[in-house]
C-alpha cells in the first residue's frame, strides 16, 4: 500500500480504532451494570438529589452521556431513557433523551457513511443499492419514520443502514428525533412511576406496542399512496386525439 492510500485510510483507521477502543473501555468499567434498569432504580434518591443541586450540569451530562452511548452503540442507553423521567420529569426527561439520542444517531449515521459508505457506494451503486438509492429519493423519509416509529429493526442497525445509502442528513435527523419521540416519552414515564415498576417489561404494555404499531402504519401510508399513483401513471394508455 502506498503512502497517499494510506494516508487517505488513516482518518476511517482512526475511528474504528476509536469505536473498539469505547467499547472495550465500556466493557472494563462494566457499564452495562452500572447503567441498568435495576442500577437506577437502586440509585434513583442519588440521582434526583444530584439533579435537584446541579440542574444545568445533570442536564449536559446526561444528554452527552446519552449520545456517547448511542454513538457507538454502549449499553445503558434504555436504563437513561428510564431515568430521564424519574430526575426531570416527563415532559424534559422525553425532550432531553430525544436530544441525546438525535445527536448519538448522528453521530453513528456519520461514521457509517464516512468510514465505510462511500466505499460502498463506489462497490455497489450500479447495482441494487443504485435502485434503494432511487426509492430513498422518493420515499427516504417516509421508511425512516416508519423504522423508528414501529422499531421493528434495532435503533443502530437504522443509523448504520441509513449511512450507507444516499438520504440527506437533514433528513436522517428530523425523522430520527420525531420517530423516537413517542418511544422516549414512554420512558420517561415509565420512570416517573419507577416505584411502582418492577422491570423493563412492565412500562412496554400490549397496549403500546398496539399504539407504535398503529402509528407506523400511519407513517407508511403516504409511501402506499405514492407507490399507487405511479403503478397508475405507468399502466395508463394515452390515446392519441385526432386534429
Amino acid at each position: 500500500m502506498n503512502r497517499e492510500k494510506l494516508r487517505q485510510l488513516a482518518p476511517r483507521i482512526g475511528l474504528v480504532l476509536l469505536v473498539i477502543a469505547a467499547l472495550v473501555a465500556a466493557k472494563m468499567m462494566g457499564l452495562g451494570h452500572v447503567l441498568s434498569f435495576e442500577g437506577v432504580k437502586q440509585g434513583r434518591e442519588q440521582l434526583w438529589a444530584y439533579a435537584s443541586q446541579h440542574y444545568l450540569g445533570a442536564t449536559l451530562l446526561f444528554i452527552a452521556l446519552y449520545a456517547v452511548l448511542t454513538t457507538f452503540s454502549l449499553p445503558g442507553a434504555v436504563a437513561l431513557s428510564v431515568a430521564s423521567g424519574l430526575v426531570f420529569g416527563v415532559v424534559l426527561g422525553s425532550l432531553y433523551t430525544n436530544v441525546g439520542a438525535t445527536l448519538g444517531a448522528t453521530g453513528a449515521f456519520l461514521l457509517s457513511r464516512y468510514v465505510i459508505g462511500e466505499w460502498v457506494q463506489k462497490r455497489f451503486g450500479a447495482g441494487t443499492l443504485g435502485k434503494i438509492n432511487h426509492e430513498i429519493e422518493l420515499n427516504g423519509a417516509s421508511y425512516l419514520l416508519v423504522m423508528r416509529l414501529v422499531a421493528l429493526f434495532p435503533f443502530y442497525f437504522v443509523n448504520v443502514a441509513a449511512g450507507l445509502t444516499r438520504v440527506r442528513l437533514r433528513t436522517f435527523i428530523w425523522t430520527t428525533s420525531l420517530g423516537t419521540l413517542p418511544g422516549t416519552a414512554v420512558f420517561a414515564y415509565g420512570g416517573s412511576r419507577l416505584q411502582t415498576i418492577n422491570s423493563i417489561g412492565d412500562i412496554f404494555t400490549p397496549q403500546v406496542f398496539l399504539a407504535f404499531l398503529l402509528l407506523g402504519l400511519l407513517g407508511a401510508v403516504p409511501v402506499a399512496v405514492q407507490k399507487v399513483r405511479r403503478r397508475r401513471a405507468a399502466t395508463t394508455v394515452v390515446f392519441p386525439t385526432g386534429e
